[in-house]
């Protein structure tokens, strides 16, 4: 009976080994590259303005530009803000921005539609299937 010598068979086993350890370190690589593409810091700016506006710092601490119109802001859970705008930090009367690079801060100011006073407007940040939550009040 013939067979496979043991040399021929280590080769074998330890070409296999090598090809299922680099089918997982891509897939691996893959997956943790996709989580820090798109990563956001909101920061509670100066509170409100004029009892109405949440001004929030937006940086983008991901590998990626961030397309401001990829970025969906919901306000108190149900209503999705509909007057915001965005601005450059260095250049606070720059606004209409379409996208944010790595390593770069936004401002975004947000109209409160929460009645009463002091208002108190909890918003939700969405990019990429993650979420952001933070918050404004404003006393007047």
């Amino acid at each position: 009976m013939k067979g496979i010598t043991p040399i021929v068979s280590i080769i074998i086993l330890l070409l296999i080994t090598i090809g299922l350890s680099a089918a997982a370190w891509t897939y691996i690589n893959l997956y943790f590259s996709s989580l820090t593409t798109n990563i956001l810091d909101i920061t509670p700016m100066q509170g409100c303005i004029g009892n109405v506006d949440a001004t929030f710092l937006v940086t983008n601490r991901g590998t990626q530009d961030i397309s401001i119109s990829g970025i969906k802001i919901i306000e108190s859970g149900t209503i999705t803000v509909p007057e915001h705008k965005w601005c450059e930090l260095k250049n606070t009367n720059n606004c209409g921005i379409q996208t944010i690079s790595p390593g770069d801060t936004v401002i975004v100011q947000i109209k409160c539609t929460v009645p009463g006073t002091p208002k108190t407007c909890v918003y939700e940040f969405m990019l990429g299937g993650r979420s952001y939550k933070t918050m404004a009040q404003c006393s007047g």
